[in-house]
Order: structure tokens, then C-alpha cells, then sequence
């Protein structure tokens, strides 16, 4: 698996173009699969979710719209960047899955969408979601 340096890296690389690269990567679905995991978090009303590898922020826009409190978080920076000048009025801040600046059981839930692949340890990254989040952790991967 990929270095933490080298995964910052590349995702700081593709920033500007990340969200053209999962259209096309997808072929637009990537939407459908993101709107149907949002269904389901949406489902529990008031909560506060954590939106790791939160990239420029297409999940947290889409819970937000929803009316559910959401913390992104990324490994890069740029990405971060991206995500506050799309989603100004959100919260998002650079961090790394495997060792979460949060108490624990500080969320309801936790996400992470198309990034568990590009962490260090999946088994790592499963648990320190399991460690912040009250309720449920939900994985959306190709």
C-alpha cells in the first residue's frame, strides 16, 4: 500500500482535476452510488457525520443538503483547499484516517467514499472510524 507522503502527493497532484477524473472514472455514477449512501445515512435525522478522505467534498455537500452536520476530512491539503472554495460554508480540515484528532465516539457515524483503498491500513482506518462514531460507519467503494 501506498506511503502516507506519496498518497498526499498524488491527491494534492490531482486536485483541480479530481472531480472530471471520478466523472470520468465513473461515467457520471459515481453520483447515483454517492446519492444512495447519503439516503442512508440521511435516514438517522440530527446527526453528526464524519466524512473521511472527504476529497473536494462531494459527500459532505450532499449530507448537508440533507440537513445533516458533517466534518470532512482529508490527507491532502489541496484537496482540503478544493473543498472550502466549493463548500465555503462547511467545515473541512487536513488529517489522517488512521489516527483521528477526535474523542471518541464524537460522531453518530463516519464515511469514507472511493478512499479506504489509498489508506496505509484499511484495518487501521476501519477502526479508528469505529473508535469516533457512536453508530455505524459506512464504506462506499468501486
Amino acid at each position: 500500500m501506498p506511503a502516507e507522503n506519496q498518497i498526499r502527493q498524488l491527491f494534492n497532484n490531482i486536485s483541480s482535476k479530481y472531480d472530471l477524473i471520478n466523472n470520468i472514472l465513473s461515467v457520471g455514477t459515481h453520483w447515483l452510488w454517492k446519492k444512495k449512501l447519503v439516503d442512508y445515512i440521511a435516514k438517522d435525522k440530527n446527526s453528526f457525520v464524519l466524512d473521511l478522505a472527504t476529497g473536494t467534498g462531494d459527500i459532505a455537500y450532499l449530507l448537508d443538503k440533507k440537513g445533516i452536520k458533517v466534518q470532512g476530512v482529508d490527507l491532502s491539503p489541496k484537496m482540503i483547499q478544493e473543498a472550502k472554495e466549493k463548500l465555503p460554508h462547511l467545515d473541512f480540515q487536513v488529517g489522517n484516517a488512521l489516527s483521528l484528532d477526535f474523542p471518541d465516539r464524537f460522531f453518530d457515524s463516519s464515511t469514507i467514499s472511493f478512499g479506504i483503498r489509498n489508506t496505509e491500513s484499511i484495518e487501521k482506518t476501519i477502526k479508528e472510524m469505529a473508535r469516533v462514531s457512536k453508530k455505524r460507519i459506512y464504506i462506499l467503494e468501486f
